[in-house]
């Protein structure tokens, strides 16, 4: 007999966390996905874990390819690179402490190299009013500062963290790219 919740962990390669079913389960409660899309996987494979396509697809009164959509979609939500780090941490406390010394790591090494850019001879003849051009930022994150009308350093300095994420195609990692870069000039968001 077919066991949904296995193949499910054949297909995110966590076979060897079978054992872990209420943690994975609870962190998929916790995932930002579409409520219709969590709801349909986690019936499939979690509680009626015995059930083909056909009968999950009365449940919800649509049709088996439906459902099967909605699952593939289930699935690829959960395989998203930082979601599957996450939880492999989560079920792991090694695989946590690896990723935690990783991003140290990370940090050392941005650190190291904007020293051999030459930041820190930099931090010296920068002042608040200087333009923001001067600092070395990614494509992305220069043109994401451009578009939000932030033109010197100054300026840069007096956001948020929260004001810098809800720009437009700024995430997380350039974020990080923008606290490093002002950390290395003396300087800090607010």
């Amino acid at each position: 007999m077919k066991n949904n919740y296995l193949s499910l962990l054949h297909l995110l390669d966590l076979y060897k966390y079978k054992s872990c079913e209420d943690k994975i389960y609870k962190f998929i409660l916790t995932c930002d996905m579409p409520l219709h899309t969590k709801r349909v996987g986690l019936d499939y494979y979690f509680i009626n874990k015995q059930y083909s396509l056909r009968e999950v697809g009365k449940i919800y009164n649509v049709t088996p390819e439906r459902i099967r959509q909605i699952v593939s979609k289930f699935v690829r939500t959960l395989m998203h690179p930082s979601r599957m780090e996450y939880l492999k941490a989560q079920l792991d406390e090694e695989y946590g402490k690896l990723i935690a010394e990783r991003d140290n790591l990370e940090k050392r090494l941005n650190a190291i190299n904007m020293e051999l850019r030459g930041y820190s001879s930099l931090e010296k003849d920068i002042s608040g009013n200087s333009p923001i051009d001067r600092l070395e930022f990614s494509v992305r994150t220069a043109k994401c500062l451009q578009n939000a009308g932030i033109d010197t350093i100054k300026e840069l300095s007096e956001k948020t963290e929260w004001e810098l994420l809800c720009l437009r195609n700024f995430g997380r990692k350039s974020l990080r790219e923008v606290r490093e870069v002002l950390e290395s000039i003396g300087l800090t968001l607010l």
